[in-house]
């Protein structure tokens, strides 16, 4: 349960425009060994989500890369998150394909599917 009760701090902190301290309570969820393998995940993919503007994009995606296997429950979200972070470091073509792959994912949700479609359009034009 203390989990749960992270997870809605940081996003309370986050609503409130408090981005910084948001993410430093998703971070240290994220690292705590004593948690559920669920909430950790959640965790370090929601403070990915709060830096996705302004963290350095290497380091995010190297954090995303174990939620993007295929087993992990995340790992559509992760692999959104991964292709945005490529096409902000300037990557056209790998944020390109992997939009491409998620919008031909039939096991992706639907919305994921969407959005991935029109941005793997998007981004095919020169």
């Amino acid at each position: 349960m203390a989990a749960l009760a992270q997870l809605n701090a940081a996003a309370l902190l986050a609503r409130e425009g408090k981005t910084a301290e948001a993410v430093a309570v998703y971070d240290t969820l994220s690292n705590n060994a004593g948690a559920a393998a669920v909430y950790r995940e959640l965790a370090a993919l929601l403070s990915v989500m709060h830096q996705l503007d302004s963290g350095d994009p290497a380091q995010l995606q190297a954090r995303l890369q174990p939620l993007t296997a295929d087993a992990n429950p995340w790992r559509f979200s992760a692999r959104e998150m991964s292709a945005v972070l490529a096409a902000r470091a300037g990557d056209k073509e790998r944020a390109r394909t992997l939009f491409q792959q998620l919008a031909d994912d039939s096991q992706a949700p639907a919305g994921v599917r969407s959005r991935a479609a029109d941005l793997a359009t998007l981004y095919g034009k020169s």
